[in-house]
């Protein structure tokens, strides 16, 4: 695998994402996931400019959710974003690192392991992303604050208050711009649920 990355590593920068993203395809059909692991390695490395690697780990992020599933998927998700990470990109690839905390959050609720989908979620710094450059005040808010009350919502699943009462804190700095009434609803769930767990009757 060393020898075809360093292949195409030296190829024009249109050409290097086009190989690099044909070859995460051949090796997620093949469900190779410790080759996964290489490619991603290699993207996130200095080897690779941050333009091409953005390319295509937003391209192999869906597709990783898409063609693998169980334990296999679980391992090459929970590698990615913690490269991502540990190598200082959140912000450079911070679609392919949405992408895979999403679907790891899916991945822990079908598993009932609620602790883990909302940590999951919660690495995701959605009130500092990109996506809002052009975004509406009110379409911000929204989305921040299903984000957090969604977090919050599965640490009471495992009865981790603590922890839900930051999300629901978080959340209610949005609230006030948001006109969605179920979020509305699911916000004051929650915040009762917390409220009650600290102030018993």
């Amino acid at each position: 695998m060393e020898g075809i990355l360093s292949s195409i590593a030296v190829q024009p920068d249109k050409v290097r994402a086009e190989r690099y993203m044909e070859l995460c395809e051949d090796k997620l059909g093949m469900k190779d996931i410790e080759a996964i692991a290489a490619i991603v390695e290699h993207l996130t490395s200095d080897e690779v400019p941050q333009a091409v690697s953005r390319k295509v780990m937003s391209h192999l992020a869906p597709l990783v959710r898409k063609m693998i599933e169980g334990p296999k998927f679980e391992e090459c998700a929970q590698h990615t974003v913690r490269r991502i990470h540990s190598q200082g990109l959140a912000s450079s690839l911070e679609e392919a690192d949405f992408q895979l905390r999403t679907a790891l959050f899916d991945h822990y609720c079908k598993e009932t392991e609620f602790s883990s989908a909302a940590n999951a979620l919660a690495g995701i710094v959605l009130e500092n992303s990109s996506r809002w450059t052009d975004a509406t005040p009110e379409t911000k808010a929204t989305a921040v604050a299903e984000h957090y009350v969604k977090i919050a919502e599965a640490f009471l699943l495992e009865d981790e208050t603590v922890d839900a009462e930051n999300y629901v804190i978080k959340a209610q700095a949005f609230m006030g711009e948001v006109h969605d009434t179920n979020l509305k609803l699911r916000y004051k769930a929650k915040h009762a649920e917390v409220t009650l767990a600290f102030d018993p009757p």
